[in-house]
């Protein structure tokens, strides 16, 4: 009877953990994959908290803990979803989550920064909802910890279940490095590719209220009604455009950002969000694609976050036989990645954007060579393409090796029974 009792309990159980390992697996795996993705963000906020406390680390530190920290989210998340390594994934992320949930209440009630940041700039919550879902997170883990290691189904076998880690580990290395040393293989932030460079910033208008009886209409400052029935109640002022993000172009005191960014034409920007890291080695490529930009009518200029000082002191380094204009630096991270980087736009579109460090000094000379002035159209690969490719691989690898595993199993079963 005692047996019988508890066997629906067991199942509830059971069922139970499989929900949570799929719920706090795919948590953990979107939150270390929009980290890898935007690799140079998570840095920045890395930076953002150590700012706050007081302390400054190396940029390479940084670089390194931002890897590890976001490839042990993705792969935990994957081996707590395949039902790998039951015991150890849990109380490992149950520790990591008795870090992260302190941390969350202080910034909760501190209040020292916007955002976590947890899911980077693809998801964006405040810092009450976060405290809140690392409560429920670690409640879910709590019970994970009692009752994971109990139930035996998995995906991969404990004998071989290293190789799906050692392949998650290897993809989200990869990742992360790719996005780190090229620009981020999707772009959460409010310029992706494909997207005007400048925004319409038009004020909408002001609106004058009247009555007329029981009748209430709003009129614009071009059609104020004549009909002296109608009575005027109030003017409604409107409301600010959102201009977050919004690039203001300086050159000295002066706002030139519609002189200088083109809707029209060819157009490449070379952007320097921190020029005490800019690398100078580089300028030997920049100024090739300087010429080239000028053989081919393309019109090339460089947003640099300094003060005319700072530019003054990048030409004479540089030897810059091109405009350089002052930008806020908050603006240029928001646009690109990386200490240096191009964006090329074509009528005000931005058709790419890539670290200056990704290019390879040859491939200036070959893509003009074949294809003259429509040469930067030609200067990169497509990033979708390139994460569908390493997705799929990845998730392929996964798929074939679980099925070849488990056909082994069935394999070695028959033979033992017929023998």
């Amino acid at each position: 009877m005692t047996q019988t009792a508890s066997e629906p309990l067991k199942k509830w159980k059971v069922w139970m953990v499989w929900t949570l390992r799929i719920v706090v697996g795919a948590l953990f795996i979107y939150s270390g994959f929009v980290k890898l993705i935007d690799l140079w963000g998570f840095i920045y906020k890395i930076e953002e908290y150590l700012g706050v406390w007081g302390f400054t680390m190396p940029r390479s530190v940084n670089l390194v803990g931002a890897i590890l920290l976001s490839t042990a989210e993705f792969v935990s998340g994957v081996m707590l979803l395949t039902g790998c390594y039951k015991r150890s994934v849990v109380w490992f992320l149950t520790a990591m989550m008795a870090f992260l949930l302190p941390l969350t209440a202080y910034i909760y009630f501190a209040d020292p920064v916007s955002d976590c940041g947890c899911f980077g700039d693809a998801f964006i919550i405040s810092n009450g909802a976060t405290f809140l879902k690392n409560i429920v997170l670690t409640a879910m883990l709590v019970f994970l910890c009692i009752y994971n290691n109990k139930v035996k189904q998995q995906l991969f076998l404990p004998e071989v279940q290293w190789i799906p880690l050692v392949a998650s580990c290897w993809f989200a290395i990869e990742l992360g490095l790719i996005c780190y040393n090229v620009q981020p293989l999707i772009d959460f932030r409010q310029y992706p590719e494909g997207s005007p460079i400048l925004r319409q910033t038009d004020m909408p208008d002001i609106r004058f209220i009247y009555t007329r009886g029981d009748e209430t209409q709003s009129f614009s400052a071009d059609n104020l009604p004549t009909d002296t029935a109608w009575h005027f109640v109030e003017r409604v002022e409107p409301a600010q455009p959102d201009l977050t993000g919004q690039f203001t172009v300086f050159d000295g005191d002066e706002d030139v950002t519609e002189d200088v960014i083109s809707d029209s034409g060819q157009q490449i920007i070379l952007v320097i969000p921190e020029l005490v890291r800019a690398d100078v080695s580089y300028t030997y490529f920049i100024n090739d694609l300087v010429r080239l930009c000028k053989k081919h009518d393309i019109d090339f200029i460089a947003l640099i976050a300094t003060d005319p000082e700072g530019i003054s002191l990048w030409v004479d380094f540089s030897l810059a036989d091109y405009n350089c204009y002052s930008v806020d630096d908050t603006q240029l991270k928001e646009l690109v990645r990386g200490n240096m980087a191009l964006v090329y736009i074509d009528d005000g579109i931005i058709k790419w954007k890539r670290t200056v460090s990704s290019f390879a000094i040859n491939d200036l000379d070959k893509a003009e060579q074949e294809y003259g002035a429509e040469f930067p159209d030609h200067l990169i690969k497509d990033n979708g393409n390139r994460l569908m490719e390493m997705v799929r691989n990845y998730l392929i690898f996964l798929a074939a090796f679980a099925a070849l595993q488990w056909l082994t199993v069935l394999i070695l079963r028959r033979k033992r029974r017929r023998s």
